[in-house]
């Protein structure tokens, strides 16, 4: 199975979904390519992505997940809370389709 946050970003990123992320409580930027939002992800053990997109000239928050990176867990699931809404369900239904 696909490690959660990866998944995670990949989705957001094929839906034009920009991601602010928050690392250890520090915010580290909106980020809009897998790359930056990967590295920019795992270079903290917690935190959370807030995917956003632009709405007259400001950003709207459509859903946040939390993530930790728990290595001694089996399976090593990094994505443990999340806003529900309906793209954050919409998410976790075609996550749980890579199972």
């Amino acid at each position: 199975m696909q490690k959660a946050h990866l998944h995670l970003i990949k989705w957001a990123v094929s839906r034009g979904y920009s991601v602010a992320v928050y690392g250890e409580g520090d915010f580290d930027g909106i980020h809009h390519n897998y790359k930056d939002i990967k590295d920019t992800v795992e270079a903290c053990d917690t935190g959370e992505m807030i995917l956003l997109s632009p709405k007259a000239g400001k950003w709207k928050k459509l859903a946040s997940f939390a993530y930790v990176f728990e290595y001694q867990q089996a399976p090593d699931e990094t994505i443990y809370d999340f806003e529900v809404n309906d793209i954050s369900e919409e998410w976790m239904d075609e996550y749980n389709e890579t199972a």
